[in-house]
């Protein structure tokens, strides 16, 4: 798979992850110590949301760094990892406070360990999408 493939396919990973965690925070409680209180939104819901609105700024960054390697095709390899890494340092911060949530509020259902491992996912492919040498072709 191509680097620019992978990201593609992070991106993909973490609608998805965002999906699992925001149908696995609806179904908590708003007030776990009160059950009767239904009033307001839960923690969990609110974190989501905020991490809604990282992750479509992460994925405009993603997609534009894609692009920027793809039309400016720089040889030298640290303007390609700068490229990289500035545009999806983001993605991957935004994987990690997904992971936080999940672990830290509703990691006991099916749908928030789908969503941990589908963050873990976007984790690994964008890792596995930075820019390494190449060699010349002579």
């Amino acid at each position: 798979m191509r680097p620019y493939q992978r990201l593609l396919a992070s991106i993909v990973l973490f609608v998805g992850a965002w999906f699992c965690l925001l149908c696995a925070a609806v179904q908590l409680p708003i007030n776990s110590q009160d059950p009767l209180d239904t009033e307001g939104l839960s923690i969990v819901v609110i974190l989501t949301v905020a991490l809604q609105g990282i992750g479509f700024a992460s994925i405009v960054l993603t997609s534009v760094g894609v692009l920027i390697s793809r039309i400016i095709n720089p040889k030298s390899l640290s303007i390609r990892r700068t490229i990289f890494w500035m545009s999806n340092f983001l993605l991957l911060l935004s994987s990690l406070l997904g992971l936080l949530v999940i672990g830290s509020f509703v990691l006991d259902t099916i749908l928030s360990i789908a969503g941990a491992s589908l963050y873990l996912g976007v984790i690994i492919l964008v890792l596995s999408a930075t820019p390494k040498r190449i060699a010349d072709k002579k």
